[in-house]
C-alpha cells in the first residue's frame, strides 16, 4: 500500500493548519501564508477534503479561500 488514497475518495476530518499553542497565544506572523499555501495547493488538487478546523485552532478563512479557489475545490 502507498499511502495514498484511493481516486476520488473524500479525507472527512482533515485541517489545513492547525495551531496548539492555545487561543491566548495565535497571533498574526507566527506562520507565513505563502509557504502553507505553496505546500498545501498540490495535495488540495490531488483529493477532496472535508476541512474541520475550529476557531483558535489556527483556523484563517483568508487563506483557506484562496486554497479553495486555487484548487477547484469547497472547502
Amino acid at each position: 500500500m502507498s499511502g495514498e488514497p484511493p481516486a476520488r475518495s473524500i479525507l472527512t476530518h482533515e485541517h489545513i493548519l492547525v495551531e496548539f499553542v492555545g487561543a491566548d497565544t495565535i497571533r498574526p506572523g507566527r506562520y507565513d501564508p505563502d509557504e502553507v499555501f505553496r505546500l498545501a495547493l498540490p495535495k488540495l488538487r490531488e483529493v477532496r477534503i472535508l476541512e474541520c478546523t475550529p476557531t483558535y485552532l489556527g483556523r484563517d478563512p483568508p487563506l483557506l479561500l484562496r486554497l479553495a479557489r486555487a484548487a477547484n475545490i469547497e472547502l
